[in-house]
């Protein structure tokens, strides 16, 4: 339901950025001002159905807003869901939303008491450079132990996922865990299959400092029931059923952000908090 009520915030919004009634109904009309709107528009495939054109639009919109909103695919993910939000906020009030992570701030504060194990000494953020490089470099493709899809298109298989180097034996020996634990069966009942994304050089979502998936080193996992902004009362995460997702990661010494700060407990990162 959530996403279908974002996916007509955006539908109207692109309505109202092309100047016809926001409706939430791609219709004729509006199919022809989206097709008018992207035809000099060179990275936008004008052989998309309507409905990812006009997603494509509102990306392209938040792009030139320098709005973080990664690839401009037209497809309706995270990243798109978030850019929506910054740019309905920056329509009604005319200036963007301030940032409000607290990895912004350099003394911040852990919400949680985090996890002790370290094997493998990944850095605090501060140390993300001299440990791993610049962001981007380092790169390895690794093969997935288990099937995963696109959560924004399921249809979309994933067998094959990019991280850093330094972490890529393991990641998949975290997946390996999962799957040996849940069974495939289960995992798949309980949306693990659900991949958000790996690598993938950003900003954090409502941050100013680069995401350490600019590095790598972070991994989103069902990210529609453990969106951004949820506490441990609404993220899927929290629930019991995972904690052994939750205690498969920390043994290799990655971080969830929502045991950590109880906000994005999508969110994986082999750096310290």
């Amino acid at each position: 339901m959530r996403e279908m009520k974002e996916l007509d915030e955006l539908i109207r919004f692109a309505q109202r950025l092309i100047g016809t009634a926001d409706d939430g109904i791609i219709g004729k009309q509006t199919e022809a001002l989206v097709d008018k709107s992207i035809s000099r528009i060179p990275f936008i495939n004008k052989r998309w159905n309507a409905k990812r054109k006009v997603i494509a639009l509102v990306q392209f919109q938040a792009a030139s807003k320098n709005i973080e909103v990664g690839k401009i695919d037209g497809l309706f993910g995270t990243m798109t869901s978030f850019a929506l939000d910054q740019l309905l906020f920056l329509e009604k009030y005319k200036r963007k939303q301030p940032t409000w992570r607290d990895e912004d701030n350099e003394k911040q504060q852990n919400q949680a008491v985090g996890r002790a194990l370290n094997p493998h000494s990944f850095p605090k953020y501060k140390d993300i450079r001299s440990y791993y490089g610049e962001p981007a470099s380092n790169l390895k493709t690794v093969s997935t132990p288990y099937a995963l899809k696109l959560a924004w298109d399921i249809q979309t298989k994933v067998s094959k996922i990019t991280c850093n180097k330094k972490v890529a034996n393991s990641l998949v020996g975290i997946l390996e865990d999962i799957r040996d634990h849940y069974g495939l069966e289960v995992l798949k009942k309980l949306g693990l299959d659900l991949y958000g994304g790996a690598f993938n050089n950003r900003k954090m979502r409502g941050g100013r400092k680069l995401s350490t998936h600019a590095w790598g080193v972070a991994i989103d996992l069902d990210p529609a029931r453990n969106r951004l902004r949820w506490n441990r009362s609404k993220a899927q995460f929290a629930k019991p059923e995972y904690s052994f997702l939750l205690d498969a990661f920390a043994a290799e010494g990655w971080v969830s952000l929502g045991e950590a700060k109880d906000y994005d407990w999508m969110h994986f990162q082999a750096v310290r908090v």
